[in-house]
C-alpha cells in the first residue's frame, strides 16, 4: 500500500484530503479533480488498447486514466521513469 500511495501522491501529484490508520484498517483519499467512471466491454477495451498502445489485450479489467492536459508528454515520461507501466 505504501508503494501505491507514494506513486499516486508523490509521483502523479494527487493531493491528500484525508487519511486514517485505525484498528479497522488504513486508507487515504487523494483528490483527482473532476473524474468520471467509464464502463466498457472487453471489445471496447481491446479497441482502446489498440488505439493507445498499438496492441489489443494489454490492459487488465481495471483501467485508470488521468488527464494532465498540455503537460502530458512530460508527465508521461516522468511517470514511466518512476514505476508506471504502459
Amino acid at each position: 500500500m505504501d508503494e501505491v500511495i507514494d506513486f499516486y501522491k508523490n509521483k502523479v501529484g494527487l493531493k491528500e484530503s484525508l487519511s486514517w490508520n485505525e484498528k479497522t484498517g488504513r486508507g487515504i483519499i487523494l483528490e483527482a479533480g473532476k473524474s468520471s467512471l467509464e464502463l466498457i466491454d472487453r471489445n471496447h477495451k481491446d479497441f482502446i488498447d489498440n488505439m493507445e498502445v498499438g496492441e489489443a489485450g494489454v490492459s487488465g479489467d481495471v483501467r485508470i486514466a488521468l488527464n494532465f492536459g498540455e503537460s502530458l508528454p512530460e508527465k508521461s515520461n516522468f511517470l514511466l521513469e518512476n514505476g508506471a507501466k504502459r
